[in-house]
């Protein structure tokens, strides 16, 4: 498996169990995977394509100690996030074929 693959089963395994996870463990979560989408976005030549999902992580990572954000919202973004990074990735693979 490549980081990418493994980085999106981390996240859909951790949207799916949220209360396993410490704030500090889901903001580093959510650091991974904003920045994994920036950089793909970049080799993927799709900039601005998902910087609305990397917003939301960045913000979210900044709330989340705060108690502004459910669990719901944060597994939603969390699922985002791996349907982006997947996405990210066929792109670049189909660019490389």
């Amino acid at each position: 498996m490549s980081a990418i693959t493994d980085l999106v089963s981390e996240l859909v395994r951790s949207a799916n169990e949220l209360v396993r996870l410490s704030d500090v463990g889901k903001r580093q979560l959510l650091t991974s995977a904003s920045e994994k989408v920036s950089d793909l976005q970049e080799g993927a030549c799709v900039a601005g394509m998902h910087k609305e999902i990397v917003g939301d992580l960045q913000s979210i990572s900044l709330t989340l100690g705060i108690g502004k954000i459910t669990n719901d919202q944060l597994q939603a973004n969390l699922l985002d996030a791996a349907g982006a990074l997947r996405m990210l990735h066929i792109a670049i693979d189909a660019r490389r074929a």
